[in-house]
C-alpha cells in the first residue's frame, strides 16, 4: 500500500519523526495563549451542536476521481452555507481523540502509545482552558455524546475534566433506553449511527426546553475503518465502505434538516467536521493512497449570519475552537484558544506564519510548557 500525501506533502518518515521528538520546539512558549472569554458575556449566546463526522472527508465529494459523488447531501450543505478552505493534517490531530483535543483545547495531543490503547486516566490536561470550560463559564449546558465506549482511549477522563454536565456513550446509551444491543453496528465498537441521531434529536429536544444555551457534541461511527457500517434502509452499491459514506451523508443531512424545523434553530449554530482524514480503508486504499491533496470536511450552519461564503485561510484543526466561539458570539479575547486562531479574524494562523512541513516537524517536538501546564507534568 502506499502512503498518502497529506497536504500535497509526503508524510515525515517514522525515524525523522524520532529524531524530531528528541529536539525542543518554542511554538508553546511564544504562541500558546490561555484563553480568557471577552466580557461583558452576551445576553442570549448561541446554542451549539457540533458534529465529528467520523473520518469524512472533502476528497469523497470529487465526482471525476470516485465516477461519482459520495456525499451529494453534505456537498449541498457546503454550498448552502459555510465552509472553510485550507485545511491541513497535522502530527497529534490525527486520530478521533486527539482531533477533540485540537478542536476543544487549541493543541494537538501527544501522549505515549499505551494511553492511546485505552488506559484511563484520572486527570487529562488539567492545565488546559478548552471550549467546554469557557461555555460552562458562560452558563451553558455542556453535553457529550457518542455511540463508542466513552472510556475508550480516555475520552470520558477528558469529558469530566473539561466541564462536560452529561457524558453519553454506548453503554450509557442503551443502560437509559435510547438504544439496545441489538443496535449496535461496527464491530462491536458502539452504537449506529441512525439510532445515535434519534438519541441526538430526543437531547436536543430536552435542552431547548430550557433557559440556559447548550452545547452539544456529538460523534458519529459508521464511517470508521476499516469498513464502517451500513445502517439498514441504505443502498449497498459497492460493497465497501463507500456504501457507508454514502449512507452517513445522507444520516447528518437528515438531522440537519430536522434542526432546522426545529424553534431552537432560530439561536443555533451547527459545526459539522471530519474529524481526520480516513485512515486504512478495505477496498478503497489504493484510491485514497493516490489521491493529492486531502482534506476533511466542514460546514457552519446557522440561520442569522453572512451565510453563505467560503473563508480562505490555511488552518488545522487546533484553529477551530476559537472559531466555534467567535461564531456563537461568546468570543475569546483577540480570537485566540492554545495555539488556536478565529478564522474569522485577521491575525494569521500559525499555519501561515511557518508553512505545513515545518509547522508539522514542529509540532512533533517536544515542549517542557505543553508538558508542564496541559499534562501537569515536570519533564
Amino acid at each position: 500500500m502506499q502512503v498518502s500525501k497529506l497536504n500535497g506533502e509526503k508524510p515525515i518518515p517514522f525515524w525523522t519523526q524520532l529524531q524530531l521528538s528528541l529536539e525542543e520546539t518554542k511554538v508553546y512558549d511564544q504562541f500558546y495563549v490561555t484563553p480568557l472569554l471577552e466580557r461583558p458575556l452576551p445576553k442570549k449566546p448561541k446554542n451549539i451542536i457540533l458534529i465529528f463526522a467520523e473520518s469524512m472527508e472533502k476528497t469523497f465529494a470529487d465526482r471525476a476521481y470516485w465516477g461519482e459523488n459520495l456525499i451529494p447531501y453534505l456537498t449541498r450543505l457546503g454550498n448552502r452555507y459555510t465552509t472553510v478552505e485550507g485545511y491541513n493534517h497535522i502530527n497529534g490531530t490525527n486520530w478521533t481523540l486527539a482531533s477533540q483535543v485540537a478542536v476543544f483545547c487549541g493543541v494537538p495531543f501527544k501522549t505515549q502509545f499505551r494511553d492511546r490503547l485505552g488506559v484511563q486516566t484520572d486527570s487529562f490536561m488539567p492545565n488546559a482552558v478548552c471550549v467546554p470550560d469557557l461555555l460552562k463559564r458562560a452558563g451553558y449546558k455542556t453535553v457529550f455524546a457518542k455511540g463508542a465506549y466513552k472510556e475508550f482511549v480516555g475520552t470520558d477522563s477528558f469529558a469530566r475534566e473539561h466541564h462536560f454536565d452529561e457524558i453519553w456513550g454506548r453503554d450509557e446509551l442503551i443502560e437509559h433506553g435510547y438504544a439496545s444491543a441489538q443496535d449496535i453496528g461496527l464491530s462491536q465498537w458502539g452504537i449506529n449511527d441512525k439510532v445515535f441521531f434519534e438519541f441526538a434529536r430526543k437531547k436536543l429536544t430536552e435542552l431547548s426546553r430550557n433557559d440556559d444555551p447548550f452545547f452539544l457534541s456529538l460523534t458519529t461511527l459508521d464511517t470508521h475503518f476499516p469498513n464502517g457500517y451500513l445502517n439498514e434502509g441504505c443502498f449497498q452499491k459497492y460493497g465497501d465502505i463507500r456504501d457507508a459514506i454514502m449512507c452517513s451523508d445522507k444520516i447528518i443531512f437528515d438531522f440537519v434538516e430536522w434542526c432546522r424545523q426545529q424553534p431552537f434553530f432560530e439561536n443555533t449554530v451547527i459545526f459539522i467536521i471530519g474529524d481526520h482524514l480516513m485512515m486504512e480503508a478495505d477496498e478503497i486504499n489504493q484510491d485514497l493512497a493516490l489521491y493529492p491533496n486531502r482534506k476533511t470536511y466542514n460546514v457552519i450552519i446557522g440561520r442569522k449570519s453572512i451565510y453563505p461564503y467560503v473563508i480562505q485561510k490555511p488552518f488545522a484543526q487546533f484553529d477551530w475552537g476559537p472559531t466555534i466561539l467567535d461564531v456563537a458570539e461568546v468570543p475569546v479575547v483577540d480570537g485566540k484558544l492554545g495555539l488556536g486562531v478565529s478564522l474569522l479574524r485577521q491575525e494569521p494562523t500559525l499555519l501561515e506564519r511557518y508553512g505545513y512541513p515545518r509547522l508539522d516537524a514542529e509540532m512533533i517536538k517536544s515542549s517542557p510548557r505543553y508538558q508542564r501546564l496541559l499534562l501537569n507534568q515536570a519533564n
